[in-house]
């Protein structure tokens, strides 16, 4: 938890910076996670993070963590992000809250020299209340980038109330609320590119001028299975306003706009303002009779409805009702839910269902190319028009899953009160990878685990003179598989009075480089053991340093880090074992 800090000109929790001398520079990287920064400020830059690198890469990583009331008297309340390399990045994750946050000039919550990415999720949300700043009261962003279940409420800022993007912007599963643009422009997004807006609620926003909900100042805007209502602007298009020119378009698709004003003494149209329209199954609506919409391109639609006194809508399946007929009966006056859409599943903002006295009753689908509507329902009549809460579809059940087969090719030999067993992997691992085997012995039930890829291993404790078959299992993460066939019959011998040394190794399975000899010694307990070692390259075997010394049961292990090829065996006086080849990692 960082609070009540402050630190000068830049960071006031955190600075994280690169301005070295002769010009050799390196990468930023923040990440925070699970933490708290509150009342935190700096004179100038990012009231709690501040992040910059001169001439290399900035990117700020923020997940499940909150920020309140931290202050930069310039830029970025909360986080601040610049390289003049000009690729910065600020990604904010689910969980991340950011609330009453301040900036004199840009960004009251988050200021990015580069893009912004903003990803929550439908249990969790990100959300920005009540950050203030000059320009993007909660974010701004000079490349763009894109919002992902995002909730914006009663933030401020002289432009761009939410988000001020000076590059294209993409915003899904996010709602606008109560947010206010006081300079000029921009309720809710005011966005110097194009805009993508899906899924997505931008509800009861205001703007001093123009843009109640958005203003667009790039070629396309669209707008996808979401609602703009309720947003007021002091001058012209209390929902969206883009320029005249009728090579700017907006694209509505599934999408539902109503009852949004101007003030009085206003100079443009009520709802909207653009170059171009183009609508597919959307209504336009007012209680009052001003217009809805001013444009000097043509109207290109389809499937779509209006109640707008001087607009037609007259593409295929498309009609006209009088002002204040057109039914918002899904709204009520509250606040759609999380991620701006309708409480009820099947919640319709505006119907056509003839006869009908909205004047628009086609008697079937007056369009075959479109049979499904966004909710993936098929419809024939009543015919269904504007935004409707979207409901994800429930993903499929997971396949079950499929153990590994049984190990193949079960082979042992036999050795003092021992065998080596040995084995070939499965045929198939199933649906996960192998990670262990298992060998069990009949009679007595003796077995050794090892991790996979080792495809050997050694039982101890054997009865001399007994005769002894072997299983083995392969375990993946669906379980374990069936034993194997036996293996086939040894015989383990008695203890010699003659001392020996018997060595196996393996390879750590998480670290290959890790080499592990195991012995197992006859007539040697509590004497050393003595490693010999040959890499390639090398004419002759070298005495290690990590001398053993045998247990009480006649055994020793020892290790050593090598990727490499090695040759080793063991000696203990004139005791030599066998000596073993062990390949590279």
């Amino acid at each position: 938890m960082e609070g009540n800090s402050s630190a000068g000109n830049y960071g006031g929790a955190i600075y994280a910076g690169t301005t070295p001398p002769g010009g050799v520079d390196s990468s930023v990287y923040v990440t925070v996670g699970n933490s708290r920064f509150e009342y935190n400020s700096a004179l100038k830059y990012g009231g709690a993070i501040y992040a910059y690198a001169d001439d290399d890469t900035v990117i700020v990583d923020i997940d499940s963590s909150t920020f309140t009331h931290n202050d930069a008297a310039v830029h970025g309340g909360a986080v601040f992000a610049k390289s003049n390399s000009g690729y910065e990045r600020v990604d904010v994750g689910e969980g991340s809250e950011f609330a009453h946050n301040h900036a004199g000039g840009a960004g009251g919550a988050v200021h990015s020299h580069g893009l912004v990415r903003v990803a929550g999720l439908p249990s969790d949300p990100v959300t920005f209340s009540d950050d203030t700043a000059g320009f993007g009261g909660a974010i701004l962003t000079r490349l763009g980038g894109a919002i992902t279940g995002a909730v914006f409420e009663r933030n401020i800022g002289g432009d761009g109330g939410a988000v001020y993007s000076y590059g294209n912007l993409a915003v899904a599963d996010s709602t606008f609320s109560e947010n206010r643009a006081i300079g000029t422009h921009g309720g809710a997004l005011s966005v110097d590119g194009d805009l993508s807006l899906e899924r997505s609620a931008v509800v009861g926003n205001y703007a001093k001028f123009n843009g109640g909900g958005l203003i667009v100042f790039g070629d396309v805007a669209r707008v996808d299975n979401s609602f703009i209502g309720g947003n007021r602007a002091g001058d012209i298009a209390g929902a969206i306003w883009m320029d005249l020119p009728s090579s700017n378009v907006l694209e509505l698709n599934f999408s539902t706009v109503y009852d949004d004003t101007v003030l009085p003494g206003g100079s443009g149209p009520s709802g909207i303002q653009t170059g171009s329209i183009r609508a597919t199954m959307s209504a336009v609506g007012s209680s009052s009779t001003s217009d809805i919409w001013e444009f000097s391109g043509t109207v290109d639609d389809t499937a779509s409805v209006s109640s707008a006194d001087d607009t037609v809508f007259d593409g295929e399946g498309s009609g006209n009702v009088a002002p204040g007929t057109l039914s918002f009966g899904a709204f009520d006056g509250d606040l759609p839910g999380t991620y701006g859409r309708t409480p009820e599943a099947d919640s319709v903002l505006a119907v056509a269902a003839g006869p009908s006295p909205l004047g628009f009753a086609p008697a079937d689908n007056p369009l075959p190319s479109i049979s499904r509507d966004q909710l993936d329902v098929e419809r024939i009549r009543p015919f269904t028009i504007g935004a409707r809460q979207y409901v994800a579809p429930t993903p499929p059940a997971p396949a079950p899953a499929t153990p590994a087969s049984p190990p193949r090719e079960v082979t042992a030999v036999a050795g003092v009160q021992s065998a080596v067993v040995s084995w070939a992997a499965p045929s198939s691992s199933g649906s996960f990878p192998v990670t262990s085997y298992q060998v069990t012995s009949s009679p007595g039930g003796h077995g050794c685990l090892v991790s996979a890829p080792a495809l050997t291993c050694t039982i101890t404790g054997l009865t001399a003179g007994d005769s002894y078959t072997f299983v083995a299992k392969a375990l993946t993460g669906a379980g374990w598989s069936s034993s194997s066939a036996p293996s086939n019959a040894v015989v383990p011998e008695g203890q010699p009075d003659a001392k020996a040394i018997l060595i196996t190794s393996s390879r750590d399975r998480i670290a290959p480089s890790i080499v592990r000899v195991d012995g197992t010694t006859t007539g040697l307990v509590g004497e050393q053991v003595t490693p010999q070692v040959r890499k390639p390259g090398q004419t002759g075997f070298t005495p290690g340093w990590n001398v053993r010394t045998v247990d009480a049961n006649g055994r020793f292990t020892w290790q050593r880090k090598s990727g490499k090829k090695l040759y080793v065996y063991f000696t203990s006086g004139d005791v030599r074992s066998n000596r073993l080849v062990i390949g590279p990692a």
